[in-house]
């Protein structure tokens, strides 16, 4: 999820950007669900959807960009 979210995108979630989301844990997610102010964790991830977009999201991470290269979804 989040590493579709530009710069800009956090900031305006109220989250740290994080460029490389190769390491990004559950945990970690939780933590950038509370720092947005989010309680619920369905509401956190619809509102990175309404911002997602998968040239970033490729950019921020491999397994990602291996998934969309790999699949149906690239042919």
């Amino acid at each position: 999820y989040i590493a579709g979210l530009s710069e800009n995108d956090c900031e305006k979630l109220g989250i740290e950007y994080q460029p490389d989301t190769e390491e990004i844990s559950k945990g970690n997610f939780k933590y950038l669900q509370r720092e947005s102010g989010y309680n619920s964790e369905i509401d956190f991830r619809q509102e990175i959807l309404k911002h997602f977009d998968i040239k970033t999201a490729k950019q921020n991470n491999d397994s990602f960009r291996y998934f969309v290269k790999n699949t149906v979804y690239n042919k």
